[in-house]
């Protein structure tokens, strides 16, 4: 029989292979991966060393260098998704607001900016808009 089918058996182990299993978002994997358990090639492992050498060095490329076992990769992504200090100091991978470039014309009137100011209280001759056209100077 295979390995994967004898854990099946086990009730508290099929719990937790479903569990694994289960690519719905609100299934909390952080919860088994915190408790050793990892899932590789439908054979559901515990190991205890790995993430003490996750959380000692940090991120893949490092513990890359120093050790290997199978399913590692998914292993350390897995965990690293759903750890919340992970989480917490992921850098960003959003671009930062650019510097605003504001051109230069050469003449006058060359921009103006346009805006209507309305509803004021009517005057006495009936008018409640103003009409303001203001020319833009050349140093922003």
């Amino acid at each position: 029989m295979a390995i994967f089918e004898e854990q099946l058996k086990d009730e508290d182990l099929q719990k937790i292979i479903h569990r694994f299993d289960n690519d719905d978002k609100d299934v909390n994997h952080a919860n088994w991966l915190e408790r050793g358990y990892l899932m590789n090639q439908g054979v559901l492992y515990r190991y205890s060393l790995t993430l003490k050498v996750i959380k000692l060095n940090g991120n893949y490329q490092r513990i890359a260098k120093l050790y290997f076992w199978i399913g590692m990769r998914k292993f350390i992504t897995n965990y690293a998704k759903n750890c919340l200090h992970c989480a917490r100091f992921k850098a960003s991978n959003q671009k930062s607001a650019g510097l605003l470039q504001t051109p230069v014309q050469a003449q006058r009137f060359a921009i103006i900016a346009i805006d209507l100011f309305c509803p004021l209280p009517e005057s006495k001759d009936k008018k409640k808009w103003i009409f303001v056209v203001e020319d833009v100077p050349l140093d922003g």
